[in-house]
C-alpha cells in the first residue's frame, strides 16, 4: 500500500477516473497533533479516495478514512484508543462564492487555485471533528480516577 500524496489534482483525477488507496502517517497530520495523547505512536490511517464529474458537471469526492487515534483520556489522563471509521461526499468548488443551497447533500471543500485539494488538511479537520468533545474510558476502564472525579461522583449519586 502506498502514503498518499498530501495534495491531488481533482480534474484530472475525475477525467483519469484515478482511485487512491492507501495510508496517511497520522503524525503527518499537522492540525491534528494537538489532540492526541503523549505516547501516541506514530500510525497509519487507512484512506481510500475517490473522484467522478457528476451529470451536472460537479466533482464529486468520495473519501473513506479507517484507522484508530490514542487521544488523552479526561478522566484518567490516560491513553484512550478512539476507532475511526468515516465515510465522506465531498463537492469540489473553486471557490466559497459558488455554494449555493443545492450542494446540501455534499460538504464543499475549497480547491486551490491549480484545482488541486489539500488532501491531508481535509482528512485533519474531519478527524477533528469525529473526536468526541470530553474523550474518556468507562469509569471502570480508567486506570486512576483522580480525586475530583469520585468527589463529583459522590456528589451527583
Amino acid at each position: 500500500m502506498m502514503k498518499l500524496p498530501k495534495s491531488i489534482n481533482i480534474i484530472k483525477s475525475a477525467n483519469e477516473k484515478n482511485d487512491y488507496l492507501g495510508y496517511v502517517r497520522i503524525l503527518d497530520l499537522d492540525k491534528l497533533k494537538t489532540y492526541l495523547h503523549d505516547s501516541h505512536e506514530d500510525n497509519n490511517l487507512y484512506i481510500k479516495v475517490s473522484v467522478k464529474q457528476d451529470l451536472q458537471y460537479r466533482y464529486i469526492i468520495n473519501l473513506e478514512v479507517k484507522g484508530e487515534l490514542s487521544l488523552t483520556c479526561q478522566r484518567c489522563l490516560g491513553e484512550y484508543k478512539f476507532d475511526i471509521d468515516k465515510q465522506l461526499d465531498l463537492i469540489a468548488l473553486n471557490s466559497i462564492d459558488n455554494i449555493s443551497n443545492k450542494e446540501g447533500e455534499f460538504e464543499p471543500v475549497i480547491l486551490d487555485d491549480s484545482g488541486k485539494l489539500d488532501l491531508y488538511d481535509i482528512i485533519s479537520d474531519e478527524l477533528i471533528l469525529s473526536i468526541p468533545q470530553v474523550p474518556r474510558h468507562a469509569v471502570e476502564n480508567c486506570s486512576e480516577v483522580s480525586d475530583v472525579i469520585e468527589f463529583e461522583t459522590a456528589v451527583s449519586s
